[in-house]
């Protein structure tokens, strides 16, 4: 499927089927592009950062590829991966993201594009996604709604939108403009502005809540070696631990 930038210029990227090849590429793009696009999200915290990016590693993107049940595209210039979208047989999205060499391209709307192409293929009416705070003004534009008030929590919303048979080279009603990428939403009148810091405020909290998790397994744990060093030491025996 080839693309033209936002300019209308000749095509600069085209998208396709993901290759086996691909794997370790198109890891080093989604990793880059949490880390560096997804900070509203991860607040360059250390864990829940790690958390997010545990299973994004080349073997199990090529396992991705690999499943049936999964249609991996790759948006490419020449031989370089640009951005990665999957999406199941029952019409989830699983993954959409760009690198942040290629914001301002157009490549997040072309992909989900062609994501929602795939679904009509396969016969789903619908289309399903869980966002990120930092995609969730994008996915507005491109006509998917709440479905749960995840965001009001602090947590990831889940996203839907029905297909229409013809809507495949119509703008999605009220689509922003064209100079947008998944991690870069543009400009929002004050309401949605407001909206975007309060979801952000309760995001905040969440992620303190998380940490503090976090913190007290640790405080736990220690707590329990402490324990188990003074009964040793009482000549008490201790059991073993995994």
């Amino acid at each position: 499927m080839e693309q033209t930038d936002t300019s209308g210029n000749p095509a600069t990227f085209i998208i396709r089927p993901a290759r086996l090849e691909e794997a370790a590429a198109i890891c080093a793009v989604l990793r880059r592009s949490i880390t560096e696009l997804c900070v509203a999200d991860h607040q360059n915290n250390p864990d829940w950062l790690d958390e997010w990016l545990a299973n994004k590693q080349p073997e199990i993107v090529a396992g991705w590829i690999a499943d049936p049940e999964n249609c991996l595209l790759v948006a490419v210039a020449g031989e370089r991966v640009l951005a990665a979208g999957c999406i199941k047989r029952s019409g989830a999205i699983m993954l959409n993201y760009v690198s942040p060499d290629a914001r301002f391209r157009g490549v997040s709307r072309a992909m989900l594009r062609a994501l929602e192409a795939v679904a009509r293929r396969n016969g789903c009416r619908e289309v399903t996604l869980t966002s990120t705070l930092t995609a969730h003004d994008f996915y507005l534009a491109a006509g998917y709604t709440d479905r749960d008030d995840a965001l009001a929590r602090g947590d990831s919303p889940l996203m839907g939108k029905v297909l229409e048979p013809d809507d495949t080279n119509r703008p999605a009603a009220g689509a922003a403009p064209a100079r947008t990428s998944a991690a870069n939403a543009a400009p929002k009148p004050p309401a949605q502005s407001d909206r975007r810091q309060r979801l952000g405020q309760a995001l905040r909290e969440n992620l303190k809540r998380r940490k503090q998790q976090i913190r007290g397994r640790a405080s736990q744990g220690a707590s329990q070696e402490a324990r188990d060093a003074a009964a040793e030491a009482a000549g008490v025996a201790v059991p073993e631990r995994d």
